[in-house]
């Protein structure tokens, strides 16, 4: 997906968009980790950070935002939607910090 001109501009998005869905991408690892404790971390798509080699995420679309009124999630905003250890901690690591790698 061609996000370069970001991501309410992808097809997808508008068409979600169109159909009254609200969007946002879903911070996650590209591997097992325990995040037991930790809140599902929720980006708005034009206050996340999309620098750094293609690759994909995860986004949710909802209609009914005030499902999201729930302590499980959290907003953040101006950071990566990968979590990566070995890159800037203030774009790409959980606000709560990480658990261990589960094996």
């Amino acid at each position: 997906m061609d996000w370069s001109e970001g991501l309410l501009e992808t097809p997808i998005a508008k068409l979600l968009t169109s159909f009254g869905y609200y969007l946002y991408a879903i911070r996650d690892f590209q591997g097992n980790y325990d995040m037991k404790g930790k809140s599902i971390e929720l980006i708005a798509p034009e206050q996340t950070v999309l620098e750094g080699p293609p690759h994909g995420f995860n986004m949710l679309a909802i209609k009914d935002i005030s499902l999201l009124d729930n302590p499980v999630f959290s907003f953040c905003s101006n950071v990566s939607p990968k979590y990566i250890l070995h890159k800037d901690p203030l774009i790409h690591y959980h606000r709560d910090g990480f658990s261990k790698r589960v094996k």
